[in-house]
């Protein structure tokens, strides 16, 4: 199916792969589209990303989001540490980095933010994004990767929250990129035009 906009197609998808290049801006704009399905002042937004500057994924967000999260928590697995206290980030904005080759010392971090998040008060909605599959497969073999994107998953998931990965298909071959498929709820495809096609199971 293709579409403009994937959001009445993805709306009740609690695990998406969005399968496109990751500068593309059909890439982004379905990433923040897929973080801002709840209402923004109550969603706290989870990203794993691998960004050499952590202004980068908080820029790519003020571009393209109508709106700023409650929070947006950034997990930095770049091959170099950010220099977090130099990055003059807004108050929204939380950073942390985390060693891509390390994949228990990541779920850790991980499970340890999703309790901070539980714990908060009122309404709230997670919204979490993996950007940095490519990385972490650099580091583990698939079939690692794969089985930390699944148990990860089901940790959010349990806590009510949504999960997205980015995948770039021309970077792997069709086995890998099925292998990821399989665990999805739905699948994203950036076309060259902007337009998206979505395929849910």
């Amino acid at each position: 199916m293709h579409t403009e906009d994937i959001g009445p197609y993805v709306d009740d998808a609690p695990t998406v792969l969005v399968l496109g290049e990751v500068f593309d801006e059909g890439t982004k704009e379905a990433c923040t589209d897929l973080l801002s399905r709840d209402p923004l002042e109550d969603t706290y937004v989870v990203k794993i990303t691998d960004a050499q500057s952590v202004k980068s994924p908080v820029k790519t967000w003020t571009e393209h989001a109508e709106d700023n999260p409650k929070q947006l928590v950034v997990i930095n697995v770049a091959e170099q540490a950010a220099d977090v206290a130099a990055a003059d980030l807004p108050d929204f904005v939380e950073v942390e980095n985390a060693n891509p080759g390390d994949l228990t010392g990541l779920g850790i971090k991980l499970q340890r933010q999703l309790g901070d998040l539980q714990r908060e008060e009122g309404t709230v909605h997670i919204s979490v994004c993996f950007d940095a599959l490519s990385t972490l497969l650099m580091y583990a073999e698939t079939s690692v990767v794969y089985r930390f994107a699944r148990v990860v998953t089901q940790y959010f998931l349990a806590a009510g929250g949504t999960v997205h990965f980015h995948l770039d298909p021309s970077a792997y071959d069709q086995q890998t990129v099925q292998l990821f498929k399989s665990i999805m709820d739905t699948v994203v495809e950036v076309e060259p035009d902007g337009t998206y096609d979505v395929t849910s199971r």
